[in-house]
């Protein structure tokens, strides 16, 4: 490997890796948006009029 092109190489490595930390953030930030979406159906759900209650 010629050594003039490691400076480049841990620079891309650096970039890569703060894409990679990016790309988690953006899962976590995912998986917290869809528990807040499944408990707020799960709230409609609770809340719904059952259709055995209802009056006929």
């Amino acid at each position: 490997m010629d050594l003039a092109l490691l400076p480049t190489v841990r620079t891309l490595a650096a970039k890569a890796s703060d894409v990679i930390e990016d790309i988690e953030d953006v899962d976590t930030s995912n998986s917290d948006l869809v528990g807040d979406t499944n408990a707020q159906m799960n709230d409609i759900d609770r809340n719904a009029p059952n259709e055995h209650d209802a009056v006929s």
